[in-house]
């Protein structure tokens, strides 16, 4: 008799330890980076990497060198609200720094230097997605465009459309279990005339349905995460036009940070002059299933640059 109640305890203790080990997890942390240049950014960005281990980082408005000419930062002709220069090496510098750890995705939206003015520089602007690679494998990796085509500038001035925008679609592959998810990095135009409704809005939720639906192969459907500045507004139709696209499944998506159970009133920091008339830019749209597995969604307000940093868990 005590022997076998030994024996149930080491069962138990086995399966246990089995279960943790086994157990998958996923750390998101997504964040518009605002170019890099305000003063602390990189030593900000390491030490919460550091702190969080972050599965995947998800960067918008990330500056890629495409040669050595490329000076480390340059302030353009017109910065608009921008007080500090542009770091034009910031997805170079990103990758060097984090190498051991993760495997680095860049798709530029433009080859300039940003939405409104064009440079003479060899160097892209688009998006970055980074991905641990001890915990999660990429299967599949797509960069396609969601909104006009690449390297469109800004031409609502002359009567034309915003900028070109591009998304970074991955399929992920836990290492642990059989788990999938497929994350969309996504970074919504920005329009002279606000954060309103405009048709080109529903033809960009279209462009991000197409390009995540791409990637998620056959069978069954993975998980479904997008992320990033989308430039919209919690109460704009677009949004929700968003949110109820195929991608999500039929019962649309969830917007994580939009739950009450976060108390996440804004992603904007004190670094964004109009942050009471708009708070909100950036949001977590995950399928039914997805958001079910959410522990928590957290924003940093303290990071510097004018969107908070966006943080994530899912335990699967």
């Amino acid at each position: 008799m005590h022997f076998t109640f030994q024996y149930s305890i080491l069962l138990n203790r086995n399966q246990f330890r089995k279960e943790v080990v086994m157990s998958t997890s996923l750390t998101v942390l997504s964040l518009n980076t605002e170019s890099g240049s305000r003063p602390g950014f990189h030593q900000s960005l390491f030490q919460l990497v550091k702190k969080i281990t972050p599965d995947v980082l998800m960067l918008q408005e990330v500056h890629r060198a495409y040669d050595m000419s490329v000076p480390k930062t340059f302030m353009p002709e017109d910065p608009g609200k921008r007080v500090y220069p542009i770091r034009l090496r910031l997805f170079n510098e990103i990758k060097r720094q984090l190498r051991l750890d993760y495997d680095a995705y860049f798709v530029p939206h433009l080859c300039g230097l940003h939405d409104l003015e064009k440079s003479s520089h060899h160097v892209g602007y688009g998006l970055a997605t980074l991905v641990r690679r001890d915990s999660w494998t990429v299967q599949a990796c797509n960069t396609g465009m969601v909104f006009g085509q690449f390297n469109e500038f800004n031409k609502e001035k002359s009567g034309g459309k915003p900028s070109a925008k591009a998304a970074l679609s991955l399929r992920l592959q836990s290492v642990n279990s059989l788990a999938q998810v497929v994350i969309s990095n996504v970074h919504g135009f920005w329009s002279q005339y606000g954060k309103v409704d405009l048709i080109n809005r529903y033809r960009q939720n279209k462009g991000i349905n197409a390009h995540g639906l791409a990637i998620c192969g056959r069978g069954k459907k993975p998980y479904i995460l997008v992320s990033g500045d989308l430039n919209y507004r919690r109460e704009m139709k677009a949004l929700e036009h968003l949110r109820r696209q195929p991608l999500f499944g039929v019962n649309g998506g969830v917007i994580l940070n939009l739950q009450e159970v976060w108390g996440i009133e804004s992603t904007r920091t004190a670094h964004y002059l109009n942050r009471e008339a708009e708070p909100d830019a950036d949001y977590l749209i995950a399928c039914k299933d997805l958001a079910e597995k959410v522990v928590y969604v957290k924003a940093r307000m303290d990071f510097p640059s004018d969107h908070a940093a966006m943080i994530t868990r899912f335990v699967f």
